[in-house]
């Protein structure tokens, strides 16, 4: 970790205790980066409004590089960019991951999420990801449908 990394998690941690809510694990340390700080500081709204949406629990929204590696995620994820969030036990309303995704894209589409870039229903562990643009595009969200999730 840089002297920086360090000065960043010191500073998140001592400042602004709130933010753990978007970084939980269970997999050991997960330090904030700069990029994952400053962008989850700017998503936090979006994050807690997907989360009003479902009810449900968040099991990932930022991870360290290294976190990332250990849980199998892509390098390029958009959880270590600080712009992403799964959720699991979405509330009685939704039969299905399917129909909770679906609640959330229509609202992203609405406009009410911020830059959401996609949607997806994930049936292998029943989360609800999204995941935010980090660079400015404002392009319309889509709902993905991938048996890979």
């Amino acid at each position: 970790m840089s002297v920086l990394d360090q000065v960043v998690e010191i500073g998140a941690s001592a400042l602004l205790p709130h933010l753990d809510r978007w970084r939980p694990t269970t997999r050991g340390k997960n330090p904030w980066s700069l990029e994952g700080l400053r962008n989850v500081l700017r998503l936090e709204a979006y994050f807690a409004r997907v989360v009003n949406i479902l009810g449900g629990r968040v099991t990932s929204c930022y991870r360290s590089r290294e976190i990332n590696a250990l849980v199998g995620g892509v390098p390029d994820s958009y959880h270590v960019k600080g712009a992403a969030l799964d959720v699991i036990g979405w509330n009685a309303k939704f039969p299905t991951v399917d129909a909770a995704a679906q609640a959330v894209f229509e609202q992203a589409r609405a406009g009410t999420l911020g830059p959401v870039r996609e949607v997806i229903p994930e049936q292998r562990t029943k989360a609800v990801h999204v995941d935010w643009w980090v660079d400015g595009r404002t392009s319309a969200p889509r709902l993905v449908r991938d048996e890979r999730y």
